[in-house]
């Protein structure tokens, strides 16, 4: 089961070069909270812009199209949607889906819930409409 958890402006703004365009600590306590030994999937550049905080994560999944891209031990790195649908139909636990927006899109489908952080104002852009179109035709 995926889970999508994101923060966004007003104009739907989720991220800028791999990294979040704000602060809010409690939005970021908050996110820690929910996916701590979790796993968590993300895309490359998201992935990079985490730098060192990727750490405490117990694991991460990484897509990425780059064939020799290397992670940090508590990651691993996947090639695609597919592939990551195939793992997620053989573990029992919820993959955390973090970002970035083609990532979001991609796995659309696929959400059971969908968590706006603070920062939304409520604003919800195009993916979180989609989504709620999707939940309601499938009855999720």
């Amino acid at each position: 089961m995926f889970i999508s958890m994101w923060a966004q402006d007003k104009n739907g703004l989720i991220g800028k070069n791999g990294l979040l365009p704000w602060r809010l600590p409690n939005d970021m306590r908050f996110f820690r909270e929910h996916t701590m030994d979790r796993i968590l999937v993300m895309g490359r550049k998201t992935y990079e812009g985490m730098g060192d905080l990727s750490l405490p994560y117990r694991h991460i999944i990484v897509l990425t199209t780059q064939p020799n891209f290397r992670t940090k031990e508590n990651a691993e790195v996947m090639h695609s949607i597919d592939e990551l649908l195939s793992y997620s139909q053989t573990i029992s636990e919820d993959i955390y889906v973090s970002g970035g927006s083609r990532i979001f899109q991609e796995l659309l489908p696929y959400l059971i819930s969908v968590i706006p952080l603070r920062q939304s104002y409520y604003h919800y852009h195009k993916v979180l409409l989609q989504f709620s179109y999707l939940h309601h035709q499938r009855q999720l």
